[in-house]
């Protein structure tokens, strides 16, 4: 009788323990999404700091509307932050209700001369150019947006219109495709190495034709940080610089119709969509 006793007891324990492992489970969930919410609202609210210190009022009420169900009372359940958010909103709301659209133009031009960014003379609203046509951006006046664009890429990224933030984005694109470091030798030795490779592989002779696109494919497979419109800027700068013989071939680049396939380079006199390269004896 007592071993049943003690059995009984035993099966009582471990069936309590069971109950109660349950239910820490259940709580440990609830507390790893409290956790998860806190951190998702952390985030927003170093944003919402950094856009307030920059002065990118539509970029606030953009996060803000964004995320307008993560930072409702129910999830924040602290007045303190919840009068703080309304605040922000309701300044940015006031500064976007102050700034005139028809403004902008004259805006945009006296920032950038402060900022020693040059529009090119055949910018016109909507559309600015920059940099000989190579980065363009467009303004929506309707949905106060911006589209970043360049002869690459038809759009690199888009965002409310702060002006502020125009420069921003701009200088970031214009530092990471020409402020980077050039040897024309070095670039021509990568061009003949690939287009080496390509004519082996499809058993073709040297001086033949190669889709320029193909080598830009070859050297992103050792590079993933390639992107097109470096190495389109860097072709640029060797047919500028004129460094194209090597091991007595002299590189030469020929014209396309083929917008797609083709590649319009950048700060040449003759602007030309070029599609294929050769490598002709000297």
């Amino acid at each position: 009788m007592t071993n049943e006793k003690s059995f009984t007891k035993y099966e009582e324990t471990l069936d309590c323990l069971k109950k109660n492992k349950i239910e820490i489970e259940k709580q440990q969930e609830i507390l790893r999404d409290q956790l998860q919410s806190l951190s998702s609202i952390a985030r927003v609210l170093v944003n919402l700091e950094n856009f307030m210190e920059r002065g990118w009022h539509l970029h606030i009420l953009e996060v803000l509307e964004k995320n307008k169900g993560l930072l409702a009372e129910d999830k924040i359940n602290n007045s303190s932050i919840i009068k703080f958010l309304e605040e922000i909103k309701k300044i940015a709301t006031e500064t976007r209700k102050n700034t005139k659209p028809h403004l902008f133009p004259r805006n945009l031009q006296e920032a950038c001369q402060k900022a020693d960014i040059k529009i090119d003379s055949n910018s016109s609203h909507p559309i600015y150019k920059f940099n000989q046509g190579f980065f363009e951006i467009k303004v929506d006046d309707g949905k106060k947006r911006i589209y970043l664009s360049n002869y690459e890429s038809s759009k690199i990224i888009d965002f409310p219109a702060d002006i502020p933030a125009v420069l921003h984005y701009l200088q970031q694109e214009q530092k990471r495709i020409f402020g980077r470091s050039f040897n024309g030798k070095t670039f021509l030795i990568k061009l003949r190495t690939e287009y080496l490779a390509i004519i082996k592989k499809n058993k073709l002779t040297d001086g033949s034709s190669i889709l320029i696109r193909s080598i830009i494919e070859n050297l992103k497979k050792k590079d993933k940080n390639l992107t097109s419109d470096e190495f389109l800027v860097d072709l640029s700068k060797l047919v500028r610089e004129g460094h194209g013989e090597i091991n007595d071939r002299r590189f030469e680049l020929q014209q396309t119709k083929d917008m797609k396939e083709g590649m319009l380079l950048h700060g040449t006199l003759s602007p030309t969509y070029v599609g294929f390269i050769i490598f002709k004896k000297v």
